[in-house]
């Protein structure tokens, strides 16, 4: 009876203490939830804050923008007559300034295929720059622009446009040093009707011409093979031509059409425009040096003369294809 008693005794007091400890327990529960919201609505309010910190926050080129705000390039000179195989004759002078004033100590990027090079100013506000020396003839062009706080500007796509669309450009020309190569030139001239004139190697000799002044030796028309340019097979042309000059030759050969396509009279006389397509290869190398297809007009009182006129317009573009690219 004793043991049963006890039992129910301690039944009985563990029954109270459950009861009294309950309210206590509701209360750290109740406190715990309180302090997990706070600690939520601290996190967001320091993400929302977050993202307005990098919404505000401006990009490279923005930065950019600002930097260079009023700041002017100009290329004050470049080199010209440039001979492939030897070294540039005079460097590249770019002078920059603001609101009117030279800036010295400005950092300028010159960018040349793919390629940045880093220049900086003098008291006067002019950086000069002097490419490698060029290994083949070329006609491109150097952009220059005021240097990116990051340094290089090909990292960042935005950053690169902003920079190329402050940028100055100059011409990079470089000749040929091969005047002494060889050429055998085959252009047929040819009248609306398709038909070649009685004289169809007119633009042969004012080419010629132009090649000779650029300083061009062992320049001239060579054997006919006027028939595979007329088949326009270019496979033809190459073969034809190196069964009729023969294997050894090494020169390079321009051919193609030069059409006239329409003809107009005029109060003063004519104008009439030509279709040029002339492909230059070399001969040794199967390479192709240089492919000419454009139109042009030209005028005279005469449709001779008219044609005469665009005639040489074709031929100086063609001497000055071979001449940058030979």
């Amino acid at each position: 009876m004793r043991f049963t008693t006890t039992s129910i005794a301690l039944s009985a007091a563990f029954l109270v203490f459950s009861c009294a400890s309950s309210p206590h327990s509701v209360e750290i529960s109740s406190q715990i939830s309180s302090q997990s919201e706070q600690t939520t609505q601290a996190e967001q309010v320091q993400e929302l804050e977050e993202k307005q910190e990098k919404k505000s926050e401006k990009t490279s080129a923005e930065r950019y923008e600002e930097r260079i705000k009023d700041v002017v390039l100009t290329v004050s000179s470049y080199p010209k007559n440039v001979t492939a195989g030897t070294p540039f004759p005079a460097p590249y002078v770019i002078h920059a300034e603001k609101n009117g004033e030279a800036l010295s100590d400005f950092k300028i990027t010159a960018y040349f295929l793919g390629i940045e090079s880093f220049l900086e100013t003098d008291a006067n506000g002019n950086a000069e720059y002097t490419p490698e020396t060029p290994k083949k003839s070329m006609v491109n062009s150097i952009s220059f622009f005021p240097t990116a706080i990051e340094g290089s500007a090909t990292k960042d796509f935005d950053l690169f446009i902003a920079c190329m669309n402050h940028s100055v450009r100059s011409p990079y020309v470089v000749h040929t040093a091969n005047l002494t190569k060889g050429g055998i030139i085959l252009i047929l001239d040819m009248n609306e009707d398709g038909k070649t004139f009685d004289d169809r190697l007119l633009t042969c000799s004012a080419v010629q011409g132009v090649l000779r002044k650029l300083g061009f030796t062992a320049i001239g028309n060579g054997p006919d093979f006027s028939e595979a340019i007329l088949e326009g097979s270019d496979e033809k042309v190459y073969t034809e031509a190196q069964r009729l000059l023969g294997k050894s030759y090494t020169g390079f050969l321009t051919y193609g059409t030069i059409k006239t396509i329409a003809t107009e009279k005029t109060a003063d006389g004519y104008i009439t425009t030509l279709m040029a397509h002339i492909i230059s290869i070399d001969m040794q190398t199967k390479q192709v040096i240089a492919t000419v297809d454009f139109f042009t007009s030209g005028s005279g009182k005469t449709q001779e003369a008219s044609i005469a006129e665009a005639r040489n317009v074709i031929a100086k573009e063609i001497g000055g294809s071979i001449y940058y690219n030979l």
